[in-house]
């Protein structure tokens, strides 16, 4: 019997298969199309999930409907006061003499740690040397 869902192919069941033990019926097994999984065909890949979450921090990850396969996905925009592709973000702008970063792990020593008003939390900044 086959029982494939979302155009997946059958196949021969593999040998000791534990749901063929009615010997009236056999079930097939199933090749699925890309973007589906599971036994019958029955289930979305989460691509998301199967990347480890693979957007940045606070970042949603937005699963990408089939036939999307593994790398079906896409990560919404970055945080407030951050710029970038949602996979990788960074936060970084100009305080009046100042760059300044919202990532402590982008900044090196020579940055000064202050705390933002406008962000709620700690940046990192250093000055710039007029000319």
């Amino acid at each position: 019997m086959c029982v494939c869902s979302h155009g997946g192919q059958c196949v021969s069941p593999d040998e000791g298969d534990p749901v063929n033990t009615d010997s009236r019926f056999v079930y097939m097994g199933c090749a699925c199309q890309g973007g589906y999984t599971g036994r019958f065909c029955d289930s979305d890949i989460d691509a998301c999930e199967m990347n480890g979450q693979p957007c940045y921090a606070g970042v949603e990850c937005i699963d990408l409907p089939p036939p999307a396969n593994a790398s079906g996905y896409t990560c919404g925009p970055c945080p407030t006061g951050y710029t970038g592709s949602g996979a990788q973000c960074a936060g970084v702008w100009r305080e009046s003499q100042s760059i300044c970063l919202l990532d402590r792990n982008q900044a090196s020593d020579i940055f000064t740690s202050i705390f933002s008003q406008e962000y709620g939390q700690r940046v990192f900044c250093i000055k710039l040397h007029s000319n």
